[in-house]
């Protein structure tokens, strides 16, 4: 159904492993516990390129008084913070960030933030013949990263910012209604113009996490 809430992962194994990892840990679980996107990280504009989407997300990120990096590259130390002890990490930039912390980097992490990559082709995943495909965005669902959101393909900026403020605002209402951050991503697809070409390239990965509180 076009309104049905869907999280992708990678096998039914590494569900299980997710699973047992989340809950073997001896910190808060946001998996247990609910998102609280009070505490945000976000990197917005990271190469400097992207003043529209900045003079559009960075007053809305202003107004939930997150703190990030904006018009700047961040540090590696900054996002390994960020995604071990903040509840969200938010990247606005091109592609998934990986040119400021590479998937060996990501790898070594006990992440704890749910992780929203708003870049082009961020969460697509490299053939590699007759072995598993190959992608930025598994390194962090094998860093025990609870749910990533990422695009499938390349988006254009003014309808993905549409689509980031939508999503953000149905994360807000989801506190009320017990909904997960893939109801709220499925909910912000129709704000795209191209709603079968922006709005249908976001997808998640991960298992199902509700937010608490905003």
């Amino acid at each position: 159904a076009e309104s049905q809430a869907i999280s992708r992962h990678v096998t039914l194994d590494a569900i299980r492993e997710q699973a047992l990892l989340l809950s073997s840990r001896a910190s808060p679980s946001l998996v247990r516990d609910g998102l609280l996107c009070s505490s945000t990280f976000f990197v917005l504009n990271p190469s400097g390129d992207l003043a529209d989407t900045q003079n559009t997300l960075l007053p809305i990120f202003q107004g939930y008084a997150w703190e990030g990096v904006i018009g700047e590259r961040p540090t590696p130390d900054q996002i390994r913070s960020a995604l071990e002890s903040r509840d969200l990490y938010t990247y606005c930039g091109h592609n998934g960030g990986e040119q400021y912390l590479r998937s060996e980097e990501i790898q070594k992490l006990k992440i704890r933030a749910v992780a929203l990559l708003i870049g082009c082709s961020s969460a697509a995943l490299d053939p590699s013949g007759i072995y598993e495909p190959t992608g930025f965005i598994l390194s962090f669902l094998l860093a025990g990263c609870p749910a990533v959101v990422g695009n499938l393909w390349t988006v254009t900026d003014k309808d993905i910012d549409k689509l980031s403020i939508s999503l953000l605002e149905c994360l807000q209402s989801c506190t009320n209604s017990r909904e997960s951050v893939g109801s709220a991503l499925q909910k912000s697809r129709s704000s795209c113009k191209l709603k079968y070409l922006n709005g249908a390239a976001p997808v998640c990965y991960g298992v199902p996490v509700f937010p608490r509180g905003f």
